[in-house]
């Protein structure tokens, strides 16, 4: 609470994901300070997931979701799904899919105003 949130759940092998990540980082630089980013990864080792977060150059948290505990409790059904929470904790919008920098702009000015 406090910042606005865009939760993330994603995985390495995850072509969507592979492909709006980019987006999310550039996301995460523009909004730095102002909007928390997490990416949390599902059911992949710590290694696997470094490796990736590296080669990619990802700043924002990656959190891990080994045993997808965090995916159930906020429902996720497929790879990649986006939820974007405003200052209050109050989930605004739901991504389901992936997203291009348009769209991931539009969601995010829902979290802002």
């Amino acid at each position: 609470r406090g910042k606005p949130v865009v939760l993330n759940f994603w995985a390495t092998w995850c072509g969507p994901c592979q492909r709006e990540l980019p987006a999310l980082q550039r996301a995460a630089e523009h909004y730095d300070g102002v909007v928390v980013f997490a990416g949390v990864d599902q059911a992949e080792t710590a290694q696997t997931v470094q490796r990736y977060v590296d080669k990619l150059g990802l700043t924002f948290a990656i959190p891990m979701d080994g045993e997808q505990e965090v995916g159930e409790r906020y429902g996720v059904l497929g790879l990649p799904t986006t939820f974007f929470i405003d200052e209050r904790g109050v989930i605004r919008s739901i991504w389901m899919g992936e997203m291009n920098s348009v769209t991931l702009a539009e969601n995010i000015a829902t979290i802002l105003r």
